[in-house]
């Protein structure tokens, strides 16, 4: 019985020996895996920090008037050469350069002469005519008269009928009138000068409205519509309001640009022609990012743009266009809505690389 005492014992001597040791096992593999965890965490701090540090911000487009600004002049909406049409005395005087006149004043009277007397002479010929006409007409019915006789007194009546036409307009031609509101400039005649037909008298102008010629580049036309709005700010500050009118059908042939004209009311005639002002014109609303001019940078093919961080801050390069250059910043176009932009750095990274990032107010502190 003694042996069989001997045997249980040595059993469970090795049963412990036996879970001790598959203890160990277990825990040395434990130890392996927290060891070789902590390993790749070390490299993926040390890749970390090899990576260059920029500085980035949120920026969010926002909804922006997208505008052409250019350089303008006032002009008159119509400009026309009052002339005499026969010659004559001037016989009165009704205005003066730079006096407000409205549609059929009188500006100008010429001595009649005989034209009264001659358009009186002319109305009682066509009477007689016309008298002289529908007489032969009927005796042609009652077949007492030639049709040729017929054709004849209708030829005296039309030429009687010219002859009034004429005469009349000689006895109006004495008159000259203004054939619609504007300011006169450049009287050109004075009491007793003597006219020529198609001599000059004065120039009228139309300043209400009044219209600004502008002049766009052939890239920005295809922005410019008929109806649009502008600000007008005219030399001496003063702010006014207009819309597109003209859009030339060619261009300049010396400059290549499309001349644009803007019409705005001007009912007390305050705005004159030929002053110099800066025209905005807007064009309709987009989204665009305001940001400063140093965040602008170029890729390897010469492109202007900016560089962003993704998720994984890796980063990426976004061509813009620059809708609109200011003192302050530029408005940039062809964005995400949000991009994590980078401010300080970007030059120094290159699209597709990963980099550390840090928030600006971060690197400001």
């Amino acid at each position: 019985m003694r042996w069989k005492s001997i045997l249980v014992s040595l059993l469970i001597v090795a049963a412990v020996v036996g879970w001790m040791a598959s203890g160990n096992i277990g825990n040395e593999a434990v130890r392996e895996a927290a060891i070789e965890k902590e390993a790749a965490i070390k490299q993926a701090n040390r890749r970390e920090q090899k990576a260059f540090l920029v500085t980035v911000i949120e920026s969010r487009a926002e909804s922006f008037a997208r505008q052409i600004k250019v350089n303008g002049r006032t002009q008159a909406s119509r400009s026309s050469a009052i002339k005499a049409e026969l010659s004559a005395k001037v016989t009165e005087i009704n205005g003066v350069d730079g006096e407000r006149v409205a549609a059929g004043d009188i500006l100008v009277r010429l001595s009649k002469d005989i034209r009264p007397a001659a358009y009186a002479s002319a109305l009682a010929q066509l009477e007689s005519s016309k008298k002289n006409f529908d007489a032969v007409k009927n005796l042609f019915s009652s077949g007492y008269q030639s049709e040729l006789e017929v054709l004849r007194a209708k030829e005296s009546f039309v030429r009687a009928r010219q002859n009034v036409t004429q005469a009349k307009k000689a006895l109006d031609d004495t008159t000259i009138t203004a054939p619609y509101a504007g300011v006169l400039q450049n009287m050109a005649v004075e009491l007793g000068d003597l006219t020529n037909s198609g001599m000059v008298v004065a120039q009228l102008i139309d300043l209400d409205p009044i219209e600004v010629v502008t002049y766009v580049s052939e890239r920005e036309l295809n922005q410019v519509h008929l109806g649009q709005s502008a600000k007008i700010i005219l030399i001496s500050a003063e702010i006014f309001e207009g819309t597109v009118h003209f859009i030339a059908p060619s261009s300049d042939v010396r400059t290549g640009t499309f001349e644009v004209r803007l019409r705005l009311a001007n009912p007390d005639t305050h705005l004159l022609e030929g002053i110099s002002s800066e025209v905005t014109i807007f064009t309709g609303e987009t989204l665009a990012h305001f940001q400063s001019k140093s965040v602008l940078t170029l890729n390897d093919q010469g492109t202007v743009g900016i560089k962003a961080v993704d998720a994984q801050n890796v980063v990426a390069f976004y061509p813009v266009e620059i809708i609109e250059d200011t003192r302050d910043g530029v408005y940039l176009g062809g964005l995400p809505t949000t991009l994590s932009l980078i401010v300080v750095g970007q030059d120094f990274v290159k699209p597709g690389t990963a980099v550390r990032t840090q928030p600006q107010n971060e690197a400001a502190t």
